[in-house]
């Protein structure tokens, strides 16, 4: 199967696999996939502001340049520094591995 038509799942396997950032699992997957959804609605915001991740907690907002290095890492199954930043922000840093 050509990895175009690998699943989010499949793709985000190979990277925990891949990189030992990451926690393997589907709950893992699950958490990850909200961290994901943060991360790409940052690309609506204005870029050197501050971003509410969880109500209460703001970080200054990547460059989108950095937002789009990481989500197209992930879409090759590679990691990216900016999900292990996000996941602490939003206290899901269980998701991540001790290494």
């Amino acid at each position: 199967m050509k990895k175009t038509e690998w699943s989010e799942f499949d793709k985000y396997t190979v990277m925990a696999d891949k990189s030992n950032r990451v926690k393997l699992g589907y709950q893992h997957f699950l958490t990850f996939r909200v961290v994901m959804e943060k991360i790409r609605s940052m690309l609506k915001q204005p870029q050197g502001g501050s971003f509410n991740l969880t109500g209460d907690t703001y970080i200054k907002t990547p460059t989108h340049d950095e937002v789009m290095k990481c989500l197209e890492a992930v879409d090759d199954c590679r990691y990216h520094e900016l999900i292990t930043h996000v996941a602490h922000r939003m206290n899901m840093s269980y998701m991540l591995s001790a290494s």
